[in-house]
Order: C-alpha cells, then structure tokens, then sequence
C-alpha cells in the first residue's frame, strides 16, 4: 500500500510539473510579445511537445494515454472558451489558461489522493 501512495506522488508530480511546463511556456512567450493571451495555434503546438512519449510499460502507457485525451480536453476547452468570449479572435487569456490548468491539477490530484 505504501508503494502504491509512492507512485501516486510520483505520478502527480510529473502531471503538476508538466502542466507547469505548459503554463510558463505560454506565459513567457505572451510576455515576450507583450501581451496577456498567446494564440491557440500556439498554446495547441505547446501542448503537443509537452505530452509525455510511451514507454512500451502497458500500465504506464494507459496512464500517459488518459493524460494525452485530458491535455486534448484543456486544449478543446480553450478554444471553445475563445471563440465564446472572442468570436473572432483564435487567443486565449493567461488568466483563462491559468485557470483551467489549474482545475485540471486540482482534479489529479484529487483523483491521486484516494489511490
């Protein structure tokens, strides 16, 4: 039982720290450009290059498969909250990003928690 809350710490770590990535990538690219939002092209290349390779570890892979279709959600969750807020812009808000990140961080873990 001990290792199993060991690898559930592991695991949240690795999603935390990607989603990290992600969200100070975006933040430093708007920054360099001065501006507060980073266009969906770009946040979809970002989120492309951060999802984590298989391993050839079924269980492992299963996990990085899940945490691939929740980093397409946050990407379809974004562009679906641009084109509601800006229906001709094709950006996203750091603040907005921000706070879907962290939803999806808060979510693991949650789920994390009671492994």
């Amino acid at each position: 039982m001990n290792k199993q809350k060991e690898n559930a710490k592991v695991i949240e770590d690795l999603i935390i720290g990607n989603l990290n990535a992600i969200y100070g990538t975006c933040e430093k690219s708007a920054k360099a450009f001065q501006r507060d939002d980073v266009s969906l092209v770009f946040l979809k290349l970002v989120i492309e290059k951060a999802k984590p390779k298989l391993t050839g570890d079924k269980g492992v892979d299963a996990l990085v498969t899940a945490y691939w279709r929740t980093l397409d959600v946050l990407y379809q969750i974004c562009s679906s909250r641009s084109k509601m807020v800006y229906k001709n812009n094709d950006s996203i808000t750091l603040r907005s990003l921000s706070f879907f990140i962290e939803t999806v961080k808060t979510e693991y873990k949650s789920a994390l928690k009671d492994v």
